[in-house]
C-alpha cells in the first residue's frame, strides 16, 4: 500500500527544538509549530510562508482525504452492483434451467401424441394399453429477479420499534416549500430519524403526491403546506381510512395577526411579499394546521403558539443534524488547528436570510467600537450568489469606514455551513429578545458552530436560555454593554474560546444529533399507536421536552504536544492513558500500531508523569506518523487520576 503524504505540527517542550520551519524527518512530512515573530521582525516572511505552506499542504490533504473517502464509497458500491449481477445471474440460471426441463417435458408429450403410421398398430396400443390423458406439465413460476441495492443505503435501526406496535409504519413527508434548508431539516433528516426506528419512509413535494402515495401510507407528516384544492384532498383521503395526519412547522408562520412589519422585519426587504400576502400566507397555512389531526414542531415556544390555536396533541421534534454534516464540521476543525492561526480574530453573523436587519442593529454599535478599537478583528457577512446580501450595511451607518474589516462570504449549501462557520472565531446570535417571532426560533446556529469547534454569543430567548450555560458552553447577552463584555472576554482570552466551543460541542451532540432524534421518532409512532405502549412513549416525550439541561463533561486543561494529521475519517480512534509508565508505554504503543485498520486514529494523554515516559512518547510518535491518519500528544496541565 503506498504511503500517504501527511501534515504534522509537533510542538516540543524546548522552544529551540521548533525553531526550524522544515521537517526535521522528510519522509514523516512533518511541519514543527514555531513560534508567531513580531510584525517587524526579519522573520515575518518566512513565518507567512510557512503558514502558507500549511495550507497549501492542508487543502492537498482534504482533497487527498475526500478523493479516498469517495473511492471506498464508489468501491462499496461496486461490491454491492456485483453482488447483485451475482444473483441476477444466479436467478437467471435457475430459470434457464427450469426452462430447459420445461422443453424437455414438452418434447416427451409430443411425442406420445405423435400418430403412429399403422392404423392397426394403433389399435393394439388402445387395446394393449388403457386409455390415458396426456397433459403438459406445469410450466415453472418464473421468480422475481432480486432487486439492485438502493443508491443511498438505508440508515441502520438503532432502535427497532416493537413487532406488535400498533402505530403507524409507513409515513408519507409532504414538504410544502421547494428547495430550502427547512425541507432537509424538517423532511429529510426527520424521515432518516423515522427510518432508523424501522418505519418505512417516503419524501415528496407537495403537487407530484398521488392516490398511490395516499393508499400507500399509514401517517401523512406534512410541512410548511398552505391549503389548497390538492392539500384538502390529500388530507380528506387520509381522514376517510382513519390514518393520522400531522402538520409540522418550524417558525412562527401561521399567525396571520402576527403578518406585520413591525414584528417581521424580514418583510419590507422582499421583492415580492407585502404584509397583505404575507398574512394570506400564515392565513393558509393555518387552515393546514386546523385540518390536521396533530402537529410536530421545534421549540416549546412554538408549542404554545400552536396549542392557542386549537392545535393538539404536539411534540417537539427538534431541527438536527446529521452524520455527514457533523464529520464536515468536525474536518475543518481539524484543519483550522493544523494550520494554525493567521493573527485574525473572525466574529461571524451567519443570518441565513434576510430577516435579520433589526437583530443585527442590537450589536451594530458595539461591533463598529470593537472593530475600530483593534485591526486584527474581523466582520464575517454572507451574500447570495456575491450579489445579494443578507446583510444591508447601508442601514448601518456606524460601519462606514470598516469596509476592509468585513469580510464577505457567499452563502453556501447546507451540508457545507458548519465548515464555512468553522472559519469563526466567535459566533453572534442576536435576536429581539421578547418579539414573539424571533422568541420562537430554534437553537440551529448555536450546534452548526459547535460543530466547527466555535462558541456562540446569544440573545436570551426562549431556546437560548435552555442550552446555553452562561459561561460554560456559551454567553447570553441582552443589552448593548453586555455584549461588549462577553466580546472583549472572548477576544482577549482564546483558551476560553476553546473551552466554550467543546463544551457547546458536547452539548449539540447530545440534544440535536441524529441518535436523539431517532429515539424522539420512534416514541412519536408508538404514541400514535394505542395501549400501554403509546401511553409510556407519549409520558417519555414529555419528559425528552423538558429536558434540556446541557451535559458537560468535565475535560481537564490539557497541552498538545505532538499532532499530525491526514485530514481522513478514520472508524476507529484509540485513546491510550499514560501515568509514568515508562517500562511499558512503547509496549502499548507498538501493539496499536500492529492493528490491520489501515486508517486509523491514535490520542496519548499524559497525566503529568514524572518519569521518562513522556519523552518516549514523543519520540515514538515522530517516528510513526505515516502509520496513523491522526497522532495526538497530549498532557494534562495538573494529574488528573483515573
Amino acid at each position: 500500500m503506498p504511503q500517504r503524504p501527511s501534515a504534522s505540527v509537533s510542538a516540543a517542550l524546548p522552544p529551540e527544538q521548533t525553531a526550524s520551519p522544515f521537517p526535521a524527518r522528510p519522509e514523516s512530512g512533518s511541519l514543527p509549530l514555531r513560534a508567531q515573530a513580531p510584525a517587524n521582525s526579519p522573520q515575518t516572511n518566512s513565518t507567512v510562508e510557512n503558514r502558507a505552506l500549511r495550507i497549501a499542504l492542508a487543502d492537498a490533504l482534504a482533497a487527498l482525504a475526500a478523493s479516498r473517502h469517495k473511492n471506498v464509497e464508489q468501491e462499496r458500491r461496486i461490491q454491492k452492483l456485483e453482488q447483485a449481477l451475482g444473483e441476477h445471474e444466479r436467478a437467471f440460471q435457475r430459470i434457464t434451467t427450469q426452462l430447459n426441463e420445461h422443453q424437455k417435458a414438452l418434447l416427451e408429450t409430443t411425442r406420445t401424441l405423435t400418430p403412429h403410421p399403422s392404423r392397426l398398430r394403433r389399435l393394439w396400443r388402445t387395446l394393449r394399453y388403457p386409455p390415458v390423458s396426456p397433459a403438459l406439465p406445469e410450466a415453472p413460476a418464473l421468480e422475481a429477479l432480486p432487486p439492485l441495492p438502493p443508491s443511498l443505503p438505508q440508515p441502520p435501526s438503532s432502535l427497532p420499534l416493537p413487532a406488535a406496535h400498533t402505530g403507524p409504519r409507513k409515513i408519507l413527508f409532504v414538504a410544502g416549500e421547494l428547495d430550502t434548508t427547512g425541507r432537509i431539516y424538517r423532511c429529510e433528516r426527520m424521515a432518516a430519524a423515522f427510518a432508523s426506528a424501522g418505519v418505512e419512509v417516503r419524501v415528496l413535494e407537495c403537487p407530484v403526491v398521488g392516490p398511490d402515495d395516499v393508499l400507500w401510507a399509514d401517517a401523512l407528516v406534512i410541512w410548511r403546506a398552505r391549503i389548497s384544492p390538492h392539500v384538502s384532498t390529500m388530507l380528506r383521503l387520509f381522514r376517510e381510512q382513519g390514518k393520522p395526519t400531522i402538520f409540522d412547522i418550524d417558525d412562527l408562520v401561521f399567525r396571520p395577526d402576527l403578518a406585520k412589519i413591525e414584528i417581521i422585519d424580514g418583510i419590507r426587504h422582499a421583492a415580492t411579499v407585502t404584509e397583505e400576502t404575507t398574512c394570506q400566507i400564515f392565513t393558509d397555512l393555518h387552515k393546514t394546521a386546523e385540518d390536521c389531526d396533530m402537529a410536530f414542531t421545534t421549540t416549546v415556544e412554538l408549542l404554545d403558539q400552536l396549542f392557542r390555536t386549537g392545535v393538539n396533541p404536539i411534540l417537539v421534534l427538534p431541527n438536527t443534524f446529521d452524520h455527514e454534516t457533523q464529520q464536515r464540521g468536525r474536518l475543518a476543525a481539524r484543519r483550522k488547528q493544523l494550520i494554525g492561526p493567521d493573527g485574525l480574530i473572525r466574529i461571524g453573523y451567519a443570518a441565513g436570510s434576510r430577516t435579520h436587519q433589526r437583530d443585527f442593529k442590537l450589536v451594530s454599535q458595539v461591533m463598529a467600537d470593537l472593530l475600530r478599537a483593534d485591526n486584527r478583528l474581523r466582520l464575517v457577512l454572507f451574500t447570495l450568489n456575491d450579489t445579494l446580501p443578507l446583510l444591508l450595511t447601508e442601514e448601518f451607518p456606524e460601519l462606514n469606514g470598516l469596509e476592509d474589516q468585513i469580510e464577505w462570504r457567499t452563502f453556501v449549501p447546507l451540508v457545507d455551513l458548519p465548515a464555512e462557520m468553522a472559519r469563526f472565531d466567535i459566533s453572534i446570535i442576536p435576536l429581539e429578545a421578547g418579539n414573539v417571532f424571533c422568541e420562537a426560533k430554534s437553537e440551529i446556529k448555536f450546534f452548526e458552530a459547535a460543530l466547527g469547534n466555535v462558541c456562540s454569543i446569544a440573545s436570551p430567548t426562549g431556546p437560548f436560555r435552555r442550552i446555553i450555560q452562561h459561561g460554560q458552553n456559551g454567553f447570553l447577552a441582552s443589552t448593548a454593554e453586555e455584549w461588549r463584555n462577553v466580546l472583549l472576554m472572548l477576544i482577549q482570552d482564546p483558551a476560553l474560546r476553546q473551552k466554550l466551543a467543546r463544551n457547546a460541542f458536547h452539548c449539540a451532540l447530545w440534544f440535536f444529533g441524529p441518535e436523539r432524534l431517532s429515539f424522539l421518532a420512534r416514541d412519536a409512532v408508538l404514541s400514535m399507536g394505542q395501549g400501554t405502549e403509546s401511553a409510556q412513549a407519549n409520558a417519555r416525550l414529555i419528559a425528552r421536552t423538558q429536558d434540556t439541561t446541557p451535559l458537560i463533561p468535565v475535560v481537564p486543561e490539557s497541552e498538545t504536544l505532538f499532532l499530525h494529521d491526514h485530514l481522513d475519517q478514520a472508524d476507529v480512534s484509540v485513546v491510550i492513558t499514560s501515568y509514568n509508565y515508562e517500562h511499558f508505554i512503547l509496549e502499548a504503543l507498538e501493539s496499536v500500531a500492529a492493528q490491520t485498520l489501515p486508517v486509523l486514529d491514535l490520542v496519548v494523554v499524559d497525566d503529568g508523569s514524572t518519569d521518562g515516559s513522556l519523552s518516549l512518547v514523543v519520540a515514538w510518535a515522530e517516528k510513526h506518523t505515516h502509520r496513523f491518519n491522526r497522532l495526538l500528544v497530549l498532557r494534562s496541565a495538573a494529574n488528573a487520576g483515573l
